[in-house]
């Protein structure tokens, strides 16, 4: 897990919001490019696919409506993002492309208990040379890989979430890490506006695991994250 630690990890790909989406290939080229590794999305489509994309809908990247869950791959082949010459890509494309030029973390969009997306993931992760990690805000999606491929690194995502629709309960847990005991992480990831805390210390105490703090968006941010965590997830910035 050294490369967790080593460089800053490019948020999506080094996009620019608009000639370079996020999660592009033209994103993950330049990242690949400057030798950062990458963190990327994933969602199971209806077909069984994984798409390289972060949201649970298509509107805000796209032209198209709709819930990734409920599109196909055949669906996302027509699309192109932000209006650019870029598409959805697959994670088996996005995989092919990269090879062994730079790590990737993968962050699993999955709400369910049912570890579809992560056996779907699993299988084409196994079959690929990269070197990777996974991430989730899910534990459940976690325990799946805790259970099934338990030398795969794993990453719990948190932070207050202040912009995340979810029931109170749920937020409760999740912000103070007490489903840790599902997911068994890693490595901790946190949202940078909710650091330092008591409950991300604890887990560090306890663990003695690194932490990733994210996403950091400007230079005041990466020095403020230097003190705080073991690594950065960055956009918008070089650092």
């Amino acid at each position: 897990m050294a490369w967790l630690t080593d460089r800053p990890i490019a948020h999506r790909g080094l996009h620019d919001g608009a000639a370079v989406p996020e999660n592009s290939m033209a994103a993950f080229d330049a990242a690949i490019a400057a030798s950062v590794p990458i963190e990327l999305d994933v969602h199971l489509l209806a077909d069984g696919k994984l798409a390289v994309f972060h949201d649970e809908s298509l509107e805000r990247l796209t032209d198209a409506t709709g819930r990734m869950e409920e599109t196909t791959s055949d669906d996302i082949k027509h699309l192109r993002l932000l209006g650019t010459d870029q598409r959805i890509p697959l994670l088996e494309e996005v995989l092919n492309r990269v090879g062994q030029a730079v790590p990737i973390l993968i962050d699993t969009k999955d709400r369910r208990i049912g570890g579809k997306l992560e056996a779907a993931l699993f299988r084409v992760l196994d079959a690929s040379p990269c070197t990777y990690a996974i991430e989730s805000f899910n534990p459940f999606s976690l325990r799946w890989f805790k259970r099934h491929a338990p030398h795969v690194a794993r990453g719990q995502l948190s932070g207050d979430f202040r912009d995340a629709e979810a029931p109170y309960h749920q937020k409760f847990l999740l912000k103070r890490y007490y489903l840790n005991f599902l997911s068994d992480p890693d490595f901790l990831a946190y949202d940078l506006r909710c650091l330092p805390n008591r409950f991300v210390e604890r887990e560090r105490d306890r663990r003695g695991i690194p932490l990733l703090a994210w996403t950091v968006r400007t230079n005041e941010e990466l020095t403020r994250a230097k003190q705080l965590a073991d690594n950065v997830i960055f956009e918008e910035i070089r650092p």
